[in-house]
């Protein structure tokens, strides 16, 4: 066999295998994201609906860029979707606090709570709460920047605990996002600590947030000034 015939044929094999790569990624194209509904719709109650919505994709392994297919999923899906997919479920809320509440092995944990920080009210702070100090690191940064999201002011003093305690940076980062939203003069003492916080975007974060407080009580006062 000449050369140019074994050329021929390592390139005829070489699109054989991306013609099928092209397969592969349209169909899960067409199942996981023209219309994921189908499995959630498929379920009768309300906690199968919201294990088939959590499973969409796999939170952990969707963190992992070499995870193709996984982190593919994800990205087709995009926040918005999966978040529209999740309200659409009725009752969601509660059942996702009970999967939680018992650690389902169903789901995975950090999924769970950043479903309660895209549908939750404030019915699902304790909880949010008690996840800031939950020993899966994933399951803190979600509780944090869900607590963040929902702005509940009991949130701040826990918030400011992570600040000061999480031994892991993206946690206190979100802890500090999270106060820019609903921190008040008491969590000035903590974000003050976070200025000289070892990560410098912890730092830089406390600093803007310290800004926005002292801002909104200026504003605060001279509205208070005007009505009187």
């Amino acid at each position: 066999m000449c050369k140019d015939e074994k050329a021929s044929g390592r390139y005829r094999w070489w699109m054989i295998g991306l013609a099928i790569y092209v397969v592969f990624i349209l169909a899960s194209y067409w199942w996981f994201v023209r219309d994921p509904s189908m499995g959630i719709d498929g379920q009768e109650d309300a906690e199968g609906k919201v294990v088939v919505w959590l499973n969409l994709f796999s939170y952990e392994k969707s963190l992992d860029r070499w995870n193709v297919d996984e982190w593919e999923k994800r990205r087709a899906l995009g926040d918005g979707r999966w978040v529209e997919l999740g309200k659409s479920i009725d009752g969601a809320e509660p059942v996702l606090l009970r999967l939680f509440e018992t650690n389902d092995p169903r789901v995975e944990m950090p999924q769970v709570i950043a479903a309660l920080g895209a549908l939750g009210t404030k019915e699902s702070v304790a909880a949010l709460i008690e996840a800031l100090e939950h020993e899966d690191p994933h399951v803190r940064i979600e509780a944090a920047s869900a607590l963040g999201g929902i702005g509940d002011a009991r949130a701040e003093m826990p918030l400011c605990r992570a600040l000061t305690e999480d031994k892991l940076s993206s946690v206190r980062v979100n802890a500090v996002v999270a106060l820019e939203k609903l921190a008040t003069d008491a969590s000035i003492p903590f974000l003050q600590v976070a200025l000289e916080d070892g990560s410098s975007l912890v730092s830089t974060t406390a600093k803007r947030t310290i800004r926005g407080i002292q801002k909104r009580n200026e504003k605060e006062r001279r509205r208070s000034g005007g009505e009187e």
